[in-house]
């Protein structure tokens, strides 16, 4: 989550999110107030066990490949609103 973050960061040229780690119980608590929150709870089995993601049989079937991580990026940045920010350099 954090080279994911920091690298959003470089494209759009925001500076550098503070992260920080909350255990369940801390974000239970705060998922009071926005309830969205609660809905980081019921995912954290995502982050909590271990899993391998595998698009090789996706990937055969359908002959679909991932799209580049910046790509990616760089779309949610503009659908954010940070047009004006994507043309500095990273």
């Amino acid at each position: 989550m954090r080279e994911l973050t920091e690298r959003f960061a470089q494209l759009t040229g925001a500076p550098t999110p503070r992260l920080e780690r909350l255990d369940r119980a801390a974000l239970t608590a705060r998922a009071v107030e926005p309830p969205v929150l609660g809905e980081c709870v019921e995912m954290l089995y995502a982050t909590e066990n271990p899993h391998v993601l595998d698009s090789t049989e996706t990937e055969r079937v359908l002959g679909v490949s991932p799209t580049e991580l910046d790509e990616v990026l760089s779309a949610t940045a503009r659908g954010a609103g940070f047009e004006r920010r994507l043309g500095q350099p990273a």
